[in-house]
């Protein structure tokens, strides 16, 4: 810097151009430790093996492909793996000019069904307030609030399973269920847990399907495996997870569960833990534990969800994902949004894919752990894992 008597000395325009030449340093020397800080990993790429054109299917251009990406941090995605060779694509159905800051949500909502070739071979129309997912196998499930259908893949319905009472305090205050539907890995089942107050959940399997296991409450947390499911229960300010798959079950009271922000049950008897810092544990029934991988480049630094989808079982690979903000500014804001992806091995305990993508990306692993589908704006690639 410079002493008093060396300031009188420049005039006004020396002085500003010292100014300016003092930041342009800064600025430098700031982008050259985002550069070699190692908390920004290199990135891998890879040639996708194909790309799909989504604009011949319907699929609205930018900026109308959000769907509700800005709108909700844990947004329904708009592609899923229904087995290893066929994708489903859900979009809004709109005639409506967009504006992106300002539209309301589209009523209408289109999936497809294609081959990984591209070739197009199902769709259905659905509305505002239902869900339509990928479903046991290959079925696809409807998610209606009071049911929920299983339709084959021509989109006919071959089962309808109630789930909400007309009791439900929930239900009669908001007409408007906050459950969710996930499926289990290697796509034989699928687990319904209802959201708060009750946290009920229950597992289905077989054909047609039926309710083989269930819990009246999980309020500390659920994962679905083959089988069954693991149930975090609050007991006296601790937590404690049940795993019961068939007629098996047993229990964790690992410390890492206290501070622990996502369970993950790989197989019947390993639940994966992400722990303090975002250092991912596995423990398994015999009560051991053993640190897999450091996740904590994906955690988000915006109001979102760190979010996972399990490969089938054999695979043995599952891809996490978060949204995130470079520049925070607040719990629900920031600048610089994106979305970090990430995938782990669990047999290496290596992370074999990890890469950032602009905040309104879409991914999805195949059940067989091969293939990373991306959707960017209106086109999907299909990338080969190593």
């Amino acid at each position: 810097m410079w002493s008093a008597a060396h300031k009188r000395q420049l005039n006004k325009g020396d002085w500003e151009r010292s100014l300016l030449t003092v930041k342009h340093h800064t600025l430098i020397l700031a982008l050259s430790v985002l550069i070699a800080d190692p908390a920004c990993p290199p990135q891998h790429t890879m040639s996708p093996q194909s790309v799909i054109d989504l604009s011949k299917l319907g699929y609205p251009q930018p900026p109308c492909d959000y769907m509700f990406q800005d709108k909700d941090a844990y947004a329904k995605r708009h592609i899923e793996f229904l087995d290893s060779q066929r994708l489903m694509v859900s979009f809004p159905v709109s005639s409506q000019p967009c504006d992106k800051g300002n539209s309301p949500l589209p009523q209408r909502f289109r999936s497809v069904i294609l081959a990984t070739s591209g070739e197009t071979l199902n769709s259905f129309e659905w509305n505002l307030g239902e869900n339509v997912q990928a479903g046991p196998d290959g079925d696809i499930l409807l998610s209606t609030g009071k049911e929920i259908h299983i339709l084959d893949p021509a989109f006919t319905v071959v089962q309808v399973i109630p789930w909400v009472r007309d009791d439900d305090s929930a239900w009669k205050l908001t007409r408007h269920w906050t459950g969710s539907v996930v499926v289990a890995p290697s796509r034989h089942g699928f687990l319904v847990q209802d959201g708060y107050p009750q946290y009920r959940v229950a597992y289905f399997e077989g054909n047609p399907a039926k309710q083989v296991l269930a819990a009246d409450s999980c309020p500390g947390g659920v994962a679905v495996a083959d089988g069954g499911f693991a149930c975090g229960q609050i007991l006296a300010g601790s937590r404690r997870i049940a795993i019961r798959v068939g007629s098996n079950e047993w229990h964790v009271d690992d410390p890492l569960l206290q501070h622990a922000g996502l369970l993950v049950l790989a197989t019947p008897e390993t639940l994966l833990v992400l722990a303090d810092k975002f250092q991912l544990y596995q423990v398994t029934s015999a009560s051991e534990n053993e640190k897999v991988a450091d996740l904590h480049w994906l955690a988000p630094g915006w109001n979102s969800g760190f979010r996972y989808e399990l490969a089938s079982a054999a695979a043995r690979r599952i891809l996490f994902f978060s949204h995130g903000a470079r520049f925070p500014i607040s719990d629900t804001n920031g600048f610089g949004k994106y979305l970090r992806v990430a995938v782990v091995d669990l047999t290496s305990k290596k992370i074999i894919f990890r890469r950032q993508y602009a905040i309104d990306t879409d991914v999805a692993v195949s059940p067989d752990g091969h293939l990373l589908a991306v959707r960017e704006k209106d086109g999907v690639a299909l990338n080969a894992l190593p």
